[in-house]
């Protein structure tokens, strides 16, 4: 082989390389376009479903894309234009009577991210509302809520009846939400700046007995020598 043709034969690797580094980020790129059409076309089915409370879907879009960069407010407006534009079209109805795999897995998602959060969302009520942390038993039993009534608390048709299947359950939804067990402290919440600001105050030292009693604390410097009680009496009885 030439010079010159391996000189060709390095630039053709080199392009050949380059070329599938485009390909991998071209197909990274539409991977995540795709997964987050179909996170929104979740959060809209959820948003259909619990209209007009947009707090799932925000839940949800927090949950299902971390990188988001919208706040609530514009993901709820954009909630609201998409419903009222599906109403207007008739797409709604359409999305509502769909039957096929993909639609009967995205209403499935969506019911199940939808009791899974008013179960977070009456345990969080619990603990800031009332100061309660929920025991097992209770969440064993208890998958969805009522949205008329926070505090009762009704039983899914298709929940694991029996009692370790239920406490597997609750291991799964309490890691998939970050929730802990623990004990809710009594007494009032109070912010971490006020907290710190509080510990920086030099607290007055707490008087002894003595000194409530009008002791003096000793001075620094040369103390004087005292003799004991009863030399000092008998000195006295001599004179």
């Amino acid at each position: 082989m030439t010079t010159n043709g391996a000189s060709d034969q390095l630039q053709d690797n080199a392009f050949n390389s380059v070329r599938k580094q485009l390909q991998q980020q071209k197909r990274k790129v539409e991977t995540l376009k795709a997964k987050q059409s179909k996170i929104w076309r979740r959060a809209c089915l959820i948003y259909a479903k619990e209209h007009p409370d947009p707090e799932p879907s925000c839940a949800y879009l927090v949950k299902s894309s971390p990188q988001m960069q919208w706040t609530k407010a514009e993901v709820t407006t954009m909630l609201i234009a998409w419903h009222e534009g599906a109403i207007a079209d008739g797409s709604l109805e359409r999305i509502r009577a769909e039957t096929s795999i993909d639609s009967i897995r995205a209403h499935k998602c969506a019911d199940t991210f939808i009791k899974e959060w008013k179960l977070h969302a009456w345990m969080e009520q619990a603990n800031l509302t009332k100061g309660v942390a929920p025991c097992s038993a209770v969440f064993a039993d208890a998958v969805c809520l009522s949205a008329a009534e926070p505090a009762h608390v009704a039983l899914n048709p298709s929940a694991p009846r029996k009692h370790q299947s239920k406490l597997q359950w609750l291991r799964r939804w309490r890691r998939r939400w970050g929730v802990s067990i623990g004990k809710v402290l009594a007494g009032e919440k109070i912010p971490v700046a006020e907290a710190r600001e509080k510990a920086r105050v030099v607290r007055p030292q707490k008087k002894t007995a003595g000194q409530f009693l009008g002791a003096v604390a000793p001075q620094s410097g040369p103390q004087k020598v005292v003799r004991k009680m009863d030399s000092v009496l008998g000195a006295q009885h001599t004179k």
